[in-house]
């Protein structure tokens, strides 16, 4: 997924960060992470200090975004599961994974703040909304989450009866 990068589009093809301008769909700059990883396929996600590149190395790869990207840190769930999504706040970091984890790091180290297991493979994108995180997972449940304790808030995760892919709105 595209995001806004310094005023630009970045996204990542292969292992490559590009970043285009807006108005002219002109190349400003790219890097390639091929040495890190050959592939950051699932996604990449920004905070005001750092970028997060999912590799198909099944880690999150953290990197100053001043400073021409110097990485800092990587980051796995504990089961080193395949990372399926992932969003950054200044706060926290959240990414979920094919074997059903809803994970939560601090934005500047791989330190875990909390884990969530959900009941089956989480492909859908992450939703935050205030303090509050939405997942949907292939179970047909939609889970809803706090994003400081990361507990389930409703007492039963709303049964959608189809399994969920897509990013809830």
């Amino acid at each position: 997924n595209p995001l806004f990068y310094k005023g630009n589009i970045g996204f990542i093809v292969g292992s490559e960060f590009i970043v285009i301008n807006p108005e002219t769909g002109s190349l400003l700059t790219s890097k390639n992470f091929s040495h890190l990883s050959n592939n950051f396929s699932n996604g990449v996600a920004q905070n005001e200090e750092f970028l997060y590149f999912v590799g198909v190395d099944k880690r999150v790869h953290a990197f100053i975004q001043d400073g021409g990207f110097v990485q800092v840190f990587t980051a796995s769930a504990d089961n080193d599961s395949e990372i399926s999504s992932i969003l950054a706040t200044n706060e926290k970091v959240f990414f979920t994974t094919q074997a059903e984890n809803i994970v939560c790091i601090s934005p500047d180290s791989p330190q875990k703040k909390w884990q969530y297991n959900a009941m089956d493979s989480i492909y859908a994108p992450i939703v935050l909304e205030e303090e509050y995180l939405f997942v949907g997972s292939l179970d047909s449940k939609l889970y809803k989450l706090d994003v400081t304790s990361g507990k389930l808030v409703w007492d039963v995760p709303f049964y959608t009866g189809n399994k969920i892919i897509d990013k809830p709105v």
